[in-house]
This record gives C-alpha cells, sequence and structure tokens, in this order.
C-alpha cells in the first residue's frame, strides 16, 4: 500500500483501517495526532493512555482529533496549495 506515491504510513493504515470497517483500531504512525494528544491530554500523555476511553470508537477519535488539528492548524496543506472549500462538500468528515 505504501508502495502508492504520496500515501505515507498514516494514509495507508487509515486505508487499511476503514477499509475493513474497523472502528476501534489506531494508527501508529501520525505525528500530527501525536501533537494534538499532547495539546489536548498534556505532555508526555500518549495515544495508548489516552484511547481506552475512546473504545470502541477509536478509530473514529483518532481521525476526528486528525481532522481537528488541520483545521485550527492548516498543518496538513502548504498556504502554496491552499484547499478551496467548495472541494471539500462531499469529504467524510464534512458530513
Amino acid at each position: 500500500m505504501q508502495q502508492v506515491k504520496g500515501l505515507g504510513p498514516f494514509a495507508a493504515e487509515l486505508v487499511v483501517v476503514r477499509g475493513a470497517n474497523a472502528p476501534d483500531a489506531l494508527p501508529h504512525h501520525e505525528r500530527r495526532l501525536d501533537a494534538e494528544i499532547a495539546e489536548r491530554y498534556g505532555p508526555g500523555r500518549t495515544l495508548a493512555d489516552v484511547s481506552q476511553a475512546w473504545r470502541p470508537y477509536r478509530t473514529w477519535a483518532a481521525v476526528h482529533l486528525r481532522a481537528a488539528r488541520a483545521a485550527h492548524r492548516r498543518d496538513l496543506r502548504p498556504l502554496s496549495h491552499p484547499v478551496r472549500p467548495d472541494t471539500l462538500s462531499g469529504h467524510a468528515l464534512n458530513r
């Protein structure tokens, strides 16, 4: 899966997890998610520490936190490639 150009470890995990319809799996390769956990739960807290409370929907909680970080930090795309709101209308996170 990661041999596809532009598909990193987190994206590969997400494709597999969502494709397998596994709502209680966690990504282990997402630095933005780790940063969001530290910001919301405090330094030194890990995804493994806080995610037990999210069972049985850890996948969706992780996706939500990653999307929230992107929305607030705009760190998923460089400013030279802004996201146009009209291109996101059918995106799953906007439903």
